[in-house]
C-alpha cells in the first residue's frame, strides 16, 4: 500500500511538472485585449467629442437663428420709440425713478398738462421735452418705460428659459437699464460695477466678457443689424448660458444692447445622460468585441503558437524532426502561423542535417588533428634532439612551428671526424606541404654534404633535386656551413637566407653580411657561391629564420634584427642553449598577445677551440 501510494505521489509530480512547463500564452491575450480596449477607448472618446461638439454646435446655432429675430424686433421697437436717445439716457441716469410707480402728484401734473404718450411716442419736440419740469419728465420716462417694458414682457411670454434685458454699455453711465426678472438694489444702483446680468437669482459678472468688449470698442454703422452671441458658463451656480447682443445707437456710437440669455442647462443635463447612455453602450460594445476578438486571437493565434511551442520543446529534448514534422502538421491555418509551422519543420530537419554534418565534420577533424599530431611527431623525430657538448664546442637548436608543423629546419651531423655540417632552412609556405617539403630539403642537404666537400656544391645539387620535382612552385631559404673543428674555420653558403650572427671573444654580437645566393627550389641553374669566417676559441655564432626578425606584435611593428643584437648583448656569456632561450622570451615579450605569425628557429655554436 505504501509502494502504491507513492508511485500515485510520483506520478501526481509528474503530471504537475509537465503542466507547469507547458508554455503559458495568457500574457499576449492580456497585452493584446489591453491595447484592443485602449484604441476602443480612444476611438470611442473621439468620437463623442466630435457628436458632443456637432450637437452642442448645431444647439446653438438653432437657438441663433431662433433669438436673432427676436432681438431686432425689440430692438426696432426701443429704437421705434419718439426720442429714445433722451429716454435711454434718463433711464440710465435714474433707474431708481423710473423703474417705480410715480406719485399722485406728479400723477397729477402728467394729467394736468395735457401731455399726450401714444405708443411710447411722447408729442413734443426735444427742447420741450427737456425744458419740463424734472418730476413731470420721471412721469413721461415712467409712462414710456411701462409701454416698453409691456412689449418686452410680451415678447419674453413667447421665449423658453430666455431673459431679455437692455444694458448701458457707454463709458459714463454703465449698467442695466432693463431686465426681465425681479428687480434688486444691486441692478438699480447704476454703479460702474453693476455690469450684470441677473438671472436665476444669481448676479453673473459680463464686464470683462469679449462680446461687451467687442460692443463697447466697435465702431458700427447706426443702420447695421449686427448681432454677437457668445456661450457662458457660471461657476458659481453650475448653470449654462448663451448670450445674445444687438446695439442700440447713440450718435452712430454703441451706447446700449438689446440682450437676450439663454439659459441651457437643461439641455446640457439631458446631453451628458445621452452621453452616459452612449458611454455605457459603448462599454458595453467594447467588452463584447474584446471577447470576441479575444476567443479568435487564442483560437486562431495562441493554440497553434502553443502547438509549436510544445513541437519546439520536444525537438530540443529528443532532436527528433520527424516528430516535429508530426507536430506541426496538426496546424492547418492557412495564415503567417501555417507558414512557421512549415518553415519549423524545414529548420529541424535542416538542424538534424546539420547535426549529423557536423559529427562528420568533428570526426574529419579529430582525424586531421591526429595526422597532424603524427605529421608533427615525424617531423620532430626528423629534426636532431641530442645536442653535443664536446670540449671544443657547444651546439644548441629550436624551432617553434606556427602551426601544428611548421616549414623550418635545422641540421647538424659529424661529416668526418673533424668536420661538423650545420644547416638551417626555411620553406616557403606553412602547413602540411611546408613540413613535407622541409624534410625533403633537410634530407637532400644532408645526403649531399656526406658526398661533396663544397657547402656551394651541397646547394647546388640539393637545389637540382628540388627543382627536378617542383609542381607546388615552393622553394627554400637555406644556410648551410662545414666547422673545422681543429682550426675553428668555418665554411659556408648561403641560399637567400639572413644573415648570420657572431660574437667575436669578448666581442659584441654583430652581424656578418655574407654574400646570398638564389633560393633552392627557384631557377635548376642556380650557381653558389662560398665563403670563410674562422670562429675563434669563445666565439659565438647564430643561425636563424625570418620567423626571428619579423615578429609582429599587436601595433604591426617587426621586431627587427637591431632588437636581437640588443637582446644578446644584453647576455654576452650564456651558453647556447641558454641565448637562445633567452632571446626566445624577449621575441614573446615584444609579440605579446598577438598570434605568432611565422616558425621560429634558431641554430647557435659556441667554438671553445682545442684544450678548452
Amino acid at each position: 500500500m505504501i509502494c502504491i501510494n507513492k508511485e500515485a505521489k510520483m506520478s501526481r509530480n509528474k503530471e504537475a511538472k509537465i503542466r507547469t512547463d507547458q508554455p503559458n500564452n495568457k500574457r499576449l491575450l492580456v497585452q493584446v485585449g489591453a491595447i484592443f480596449v485602449i484604441i476602443f477607448v480612444i476611438i470611442i472618446s473621439v468620437i463623442t467629442a466630435l457628436v458632443v461638439k456637432g450637437n452642442l454646435s448645431t444647439y446653438l446655432e438653432a437657438k441663433k437663428e431662433l433669438l436673432t429675430p427676436t432681438l431686432l424686433r425689440n430692438r426696432n421697437k426701443l429704437m421705434n420709440i419718439r426720442h429714445y436717445e433722451w429716454f435711454l439716457e434718463y433711464w440710465a441716469e435714474h433707474p431708481e425713478v423710473i423703474c417705480r410707480e410715480p406719485a399722485e402728484s406728479d400723477m397729477q401734473k402728467y394729467v394736468d398738462s395735457n401731455i399726450e404718450i401714444s405708443s411710447g411716442n411722447v408729442q413734443l419736440t426735444l427742447e420741450e421735452l427737456k425744458a419740463l419740469d424734472p418730476e413731470l419728465q420721471s412721469v413721461i420716462a415712467s409712462q414710456v418705460y411701462y409701454n416698453f417694458s409691456l412689449d418686452m414682457n410680451l415678447s419674453q411670454w413667447q421665449l423658453n428659459n430666455e431673459n431679455l434685458f437692455c444694458m448701458n454699455i457707454g463709458d459714463s453711465h454703465p449698467g442695466f437699464v432693463y431686465v426681465y426678472a425681479v428687480m434688486t438694489d444691486e441692478l438699480l444702483n447704476g454703479s460702474e460695477d453693476a455690469l450684470y446680468i441677473f438671472s436665476g437669482g444669481a448676479v453673473i459678472d459680463l464686464h470683462d466678457h469679449p462680446a461687451i468688449q467687442t460692443l463697447k470698442n466697435g465702431k458700427f454703422d447706426s443702420k447695421q443689424s449686427q448681432t454677437i452671441f457668445e456661450r457662458y458658463d457660471n461657476p458659481k451656480d453650475g448653470e449654462y448660458y448663451y448670450y445674445g447682443y444687438i446695439p442700440i445707437y447713440v450718435d452712430n456710437e454703441p451706447r446700449y444692447v438689446i440682450g437676450i440669455a439663454h439659459q441651457w442647462s437643461d439641455f446640457h443635463s439631458q446631453m451628458m445622460v445621452q452621453l452616459a447612455v452612449m458611454g455605457i453602450g459603448s462599454a458595453l460594445i467594447i467588452a463584447a468585441a474584446a471577447a470576441i476578438l479575444l476567443f479568435y486571437i487564442h483560437r486562431a493565434a495562441i493554440r497553434p503558437l502553443k502547438k509549436i511551442q510544445r513541437g519546439m520543446k520536444n525537438y530540443m529534448e529528443n532532436k527528433d524532426s520527424r516528430q516535429v514534422e508530426t507536430d506541426m502538421n496538426h496546424i492547418l491555418q492557412h495564415n503567417e502561423f501555417g507558414d512557421l509551422a512549415s518553415n519549423l519543420t524545414s529548420l529541424a530537419a535542416e538542424m538534424d542535417r546539420y547535426t549529423e554534418e557536423n559529427s562528420r565534420l568533428a570526426g574529419e577533424r579529430q582525424r586531421v588533428e591526429t595526422e597532424l599530431t603524427l605529421a608533427a611527431g615525424i617531423q620532430n623525430g626528423a629534426l636532431p634532439d641530442e645536442f653535443p657538448s664536446e670540449s671544443d664546442y657547444n651546439l644548441y637548436a629550436s624551432m617553434t612551428p606556427a602551426k601544428e608543423v611548421g616549414g623550418d629546419f635545422y641540421d647538424f651531423f659529424p661529416i668526418d671526424e673533424t668536420h661538423v655540417g650545420l644547416a638551417i632552412g626555411d620553406v616557403s609556405g606553412k602547413g602540411v606541404p611546408a613540413s613535407l617539403y622541409m624534410m625533403i630539403s633537410q634530407l637532400l642537404i644532408r645526403q649531399n654534404a656526406r658526398a661533396v666537400s663544397s657547402p656551394a656544391e651541397v646547394l647546388a645539387r640539393s637545389n637540382q633535386a628540388i627543382c627536378e620535382n617542383n609542381k607546388l612552385e615552393m622553394f627554400v631559404t637555406a644556410w648551410f656551413g662545414i666547422l673545422d673543428r681543429t682550426t675553428g674555420k668555418v665554411t659556408a653558403c648561403s641560399a637567400g637566407h639572413e644573415y648570420p650572427i657572431i660574437k667575436k671573444p669578448n666581442g659584441n654580437f654583430e652581424l656578418f653580411k655574407d654574400r646570398h645566393g638564389f633560393v633552392l627550389g627557384g631557377m635548376e641553374t642556380s650557381k653558389y657561391k662560398e665563403y670563410e669566417l674562422t670562429l675563434e676559441p669563445g666565439s659565438v655564432l647564430l643561425v636563424y629564420t625570418d620567423g626571428a626578425p619579423e615578429a609582429t606584435n599587436a601595433k604591426n611593428e617587426l621586431y627587427t634584427t637591431d632588437r636581437m643584437l640588443e637582446a644578446l648583448n644584453r647576455h654576452p656569456d650564456l651558453n647556447p642553449k641558454e641565448l637562445i632561450e633567452a632571446l626566445k622570451e624577449d621575441i614573446n615579450g615584444f609579440v605579446g598577445d598577438a598570434p605568432q605569425f611565422d616558425d621560429l628557429t634558431m641554430l647557435c655554436v659556441k667554438y671553445i677551440g682545442n684544450g678548452k
